[in-house]
């Protein structure tokens, strides 16, 4: 099985549900919906501070080092506002 695949599973036995969210791994591999937000983990070692620190400092490390793809949100308005409204950008 691939990585994002083993990830979701845990996840969604953790959760007791399905995954509200995409995962997107290092090796190339998707699971859950990709239409909406995705959590995009690059490395094994992005995965090992989630699992080591999972609070805060591991997803800062993460995203510090390079290796976690987390957005405020601002690029898809955007990307809407200029599909929907014309707008330039």
């Amino acid at each position: 099985m691939v990585v994002a695949g083993q990830l979701a599973g845990m996840a969604e036995r953790v959760l007791g549900s399905a995954l509200p969210i995409g995962i997107r791994a290092w090796d190339g591999s998707v699971a859950g919906p990709q239409d909406g937000t995705v959590l995009v983990i690059r490395s094994r070692d992005a995965l090992r501070r989630l699992v080591w620190s999972p609070n805060e400092l591991g997803l800062a490390r993460a995203y510090v080092s390079g290796e976690l793809d987390v957005g405020c949100g601002w690029g898809s308005m955007i990307i809407h506002a200029a599909k929907h409204y014309g707008v330039h950008a």
